[in-house]
């Protein structure tokens, strides 16, 4: 666990650490969230809008977009809808990651706060290929933004490297 000055700066981190392992893009629900996008591109990465509906992302709409080998994806609650991503659909974003050597970013915005049981992570499916986003603020208040990323081994260091922090 990668702790940081909220989830914008954890994503910004993790974006930091896929510019710096080659990638140039991340695919990101649109509808969604416009702070996550901006924490994206703060990293050095562009995003590439990716279609949800009332099941969450559209998984299949990655097969537009072959540069892609990561996507950020709010599994618990989806920003916009406001429903988790369909179980059929998670099974197909994991395959879809192992497929493309790819990296699921799951956001578990708001899981706590949902009308129903939070479906589990899909971190804890596939800690090699996911890497589970969360925060405080909503839970605690805006005034405590403390934000973390839970991240595969692989990523870690990269994740944690000091000279690219910056504060959101």
């Amino acid at each position: 666990i990668s702790v940081f000055s909220g989830a914008g700066q954890a994503l910004t981190q993790l974006a930091r650490a896929l510019r710096a392992d080659g990638h140039a893009t991340v695919g990101m629900e649109n509808p969604g969230s416009p702070r996550l996008w901006q924490a994206v591109q703060l990293g050095g990465l562009e995003y590439v809008d990716l279609p949800v509906d009332d099941d969450g992302l559209v998984v299949d709409g990655l097969a537009d977009h072959p540069e892609l080998r990561a996507v950020c994806v709010g599994t618990a609650r989806q920003i916009a809808f406001g429903s988790p991503l369909a179980p059929g659909r998670r099974r197909a974003l994991l395959d879809w990651a192992a497929r493309v050597d790819g990296l699921i970013i799951e956001d578990d915005y708001d899981a706590e706060f949902s009308e129903r049981p939070a479906p589990p992570t899909m971190q804890g499916t596939s800690p090699d290929r996911v890497a589970l986003l969360g925060s405080m603020t909503h839970a605690v208040g805006p005034a405590i933004n403390v934000g973390w990323v839970v991240a595969p081994g692989r990523w870690v260091e990269a994740v944690r490297a000091e000279h690219e922090m910056q504060i959101l």
